[in-house]
């Protein structure tokens, strides 16, 4: 089973793409995941918030199979501690069914059928990121699960 990250649209700020990468290069031996921008639809186009959402959806959901599991960020989701989060990818990589994908949606949230589809909705705060932040956030935390999970004293 392998890790992915979903989110909409490409990181343009210079620290998130260094962050990124230090964050993808010091998973790379670790943990077999991959992060998937995908380009966001309708740009240009005036939308409401709602035709914008369902959009994003639409295209999401193409790339999520039906043995997939689904962690949807949503900041309405319930927090998890890095240790259970830790806890919960390495029993469900052990599965070895369909993917493990973090779903992060655009600026406006999540469609309907995305939040009806999401298996476990989880947030990173109570505090609202960027979703550009919070893909940086989620990516040090999947990093930290793996240390947990390797005993590693990064955790502390």
């Amino acid at each position: 089973m392998k890790i992915e990250v979903l989110a909409m649209g490409r990181p343009r700020e210079p620290f998130i793409v260094k962050g990124l990468e230090h964050y993808r290069t010091r998973l790379k031996p670790l943990l077999p995941v991959e992060w998937i921008f995908l380009p966001e639809p309708g740009k240009g186009k005036k939308l409401t918030v709602e035709q914008r959402k369902e959009l994003e959806g639409q295209e999401f959901l193409k790339r999520i199979g039906g043995e997939d599991v689904l962690f949807l960020l949503d900041e309405r989701g319930r927090a998890l501690g890095s240790e259970e989060l830790s806890s919960r990818i390495y029993d469900l990589l052990g599965g070895g069914r369909g993917r493990l994908v973090f779903l992060i949606g655009g600026p406006y949230g999540t469609s309907a059928a995305l939040q009806k589809r999401g298996n476990v909705i989880i947030s990173l705060s109570k505090m609202t990121f960027t979703h550009e932040m919070a893909l940086l956030l989620l990516s040090e935390q999947i990093y930290r699960a793996a240390m947990i999970h390797k005993g590693s004293k990064y955790h502390h």
